[in-house]
């Protein structure tokens, strides 16, 4: 196999294996969507997904930072806040309380969901500062 055959193979593995990876279950008035990325548990990541009228909801449903506050992080610090707002905004998602969200359209929500996801990984690996003692 040539080298630009094998890189579209690449291409096209990718978004295959991300596919298969998901699941969907249907709770009350949400859906709940694992994902085949895992947090620093091994855990699959969880986003939540609430229809409302002109718009889509997608959370972590708190998970995120509340696991970080079990683990020892103080996130009251200003420099974790700090710290924790430029991954926010780095990805474009907002918290209210300890829960991440995205406000998605029907046009972006694959962006949204991955900009999500993006942050949850990140904020996840705050938790490496707990362990060098960085708070």
């Amino acid at each position: 196999m040539n080298q630009q055959k094998l890189c579209q193979h690449l291409i096209d593995a990718y978004p295959e294996w991300l596919r298969k990876g998901f699941s969907i279950e249907h709770l009350v008035n949400v859906y709940k969507i694992t994902t085949p990325f895992l947090d620093r548990h091994n855990d699959c990541l969880q986003v939540y997904a609430l229809k409302e009228i002109k718009r889509i909801i997608l959370s972590d449903d708190g998970y995120t930072v509340a696991d970080l506050r079990t683990s020892g992080l103080d996130l009251s610090t200003p420099k974790q806040k700090a710290v924790l707002q430029t991954i926010l905004n780095g990805y474009g998602v907002k918290m209210n309380r300890e829960r991440l969200y995205v406000e998605a359209s029907y046009r972006n929500i694959g962006q949204k969901m991955h900009s999500l996801i993006q942050a949850m990984l990140s904020v996840n690996n705050m938790f490496i500062m707990v362990q060098n003692g960085e708070e």
